[in-house]
């Protein structure tokens, strides 16, 4: 077995199997913290098929982004601590065995054995460097807004 190989199903295990334990957990916070790592997963096996702007934007958006408006939405609701209700483990078992299931023939039938032999190291570099240059303005915009987004989501989870 060589090292990509092992690679892969070592980021295969990380997108299933947190996903798996998310499923049968009551606590949403464990839950989003589970996500996480399945997030980080999915852009381990962007970055070795070679797809590294899809690595750095799935990190960037949504471990970065996607991932911490989430956990302020379940910080800030009232009802964070609550358990889910009992009724919803029978469906929960049957859709996570089903999609566990679904995503192992999905992956032993399609990841490549090795590297692919066309993959290109500098997409990220040229992609940083139009967002530096060419797109900076937008950049800058859009940080701007995400920082006002942070600014009001603590205001709002502020005691008056």
């Amino acid at each position: 077995m060589n090292v990509y190989l092992a690679a892969q199903w070592t980021f295969a295990a990380l997108v299933v199997l947190p996903a798996l334990v998310a499923f049968f957990s009551d606590n949403l916070v464990r839950t989003a913290y589970l996500f996480f790592l399945s997030l980080i997963g999915v852009a381990g096996m962007y970055a070795l098929s070679g797809n590294d702007v899809l690595a750095a934007g799935q990190i960037i958006v949504y471990v970065g982004g996607i991932l911490i408006l989430l956990l302020f939405g379940v910080m800030l609701s009232t009802r964070v601590w609550r358990k889910r209700p009992a009724s919803t483990r029978p469906a929960n078992t049957i859709l996570g065995t089903a999609a566990a299931i679904g995503v192992f023939f999905a992956l032993y039938f399609h990841i490549p054995k090795e590297a692919g032999a066309n993959v290109r190291g500098e997409s990220l570099t040229v992609v940083g460097v139009l967002n530096l240059t060419e797109y900076l303005p937008l950049f800058e915009g859009v940080s701007l807004l995400l920082l006002a987004a942070l600014i009001g989501a603590a205001t709002l989870a502020r005691k008056k």
